[in-house]
């Protein structure tokens, strides 16, 4: 069975690098949770806070992409249908975390450890994913059938943050507060996500095609 990758030393050697990013960033965020956490009602003491880090898109995103860099980084990964998924999974929520952040979330920028791994999670690691698995593709490893199982993880991300909402009021980020922005605008914003999700999969797959027809 052939690798989703090349799995050349570059290869091998990018995603490395790309999964280091992404875990320098993740690190950083538990360490701010856990050894300089903020006054918080819902979450109070370092403990609460550092865990409520993993219900954060941003960390989900960047966690499965730093597994599948790990993965091929080390042996390059076979092109299993699980491992297709997880793949396109790795490049469509770590773009939309990208996205997200520099279009809807405010944030000013500093010189601050933090701040470094914001950059880290939000505009390094999206655009090393994407740009490696532009050049290192070997092709013929998306198809439509990849695409909406693709969709699986962020509904149960999705799921999980509208129970917990339901349950105790809070939501990872400010476009997601029913109660503040109205149900109509949540359910709008989330469509507009998860659409924009779909067309990244069918543009994956367009240049999955092409690079396979090169490759030929």
């Amino acid at each position: 069975m052939h690798s989703l990758l090349t799995g050349t030393r570059a290869c091998r050697a990018w995603f490395g690098i790309v999964a280091t990013v992404c875990l320098f960033g993740v690190g950083i965020e538990l360490y701010e949770g856990a050894f300089h956490p903020v006054a918080d009602a819902v979450f109070p003491g370092a403990l609460a806070q550092t865990l409520n880090r993993f219900a954060y898109y941003t960390i989900v995103s960047n966690l499965l992409v730093a597994f599948v860099s790990l993965q091929i980084a080390s042996r390059g990964w076979c092109a299993t249908p699980l491992n297709r998924v997880l793949m396109l999974d790795a490049l469509a929520m770590i773009f939309v975390t990208g996205l997200v952040f520099n279009t809807l979330l405010e944030h000013t920028p500093s010189f601050t450890l933090r701040y470094a791994a914001a950059v880290a999670l939000h505009d390094i690691a999206p655009v090393m994913t994407i740009v490696g698995w532009a050049i290192f593709a070997r092709g013929r490893n998306i198809f439509v059938s990849t695409i909406f199982l693709a969709l699986v993880l962020p509904l149960c991300w999705l799921a999980f943050t509208l129970i917990r909402y339901a349950v105790i009021g809070w939501v990872p980020y400010p476009f997601l507060d029913a109660a503040r922005h109205g149900w109509a605008h949540v359910a709008l914003t989330l469509l507009m996500i998860l659409g924009f999700q779909m067309v990244l999969g069918f543009a994956a797959l367009a240049w999955d095609r092409a690079v396979a027809t090169k490759r030929a």
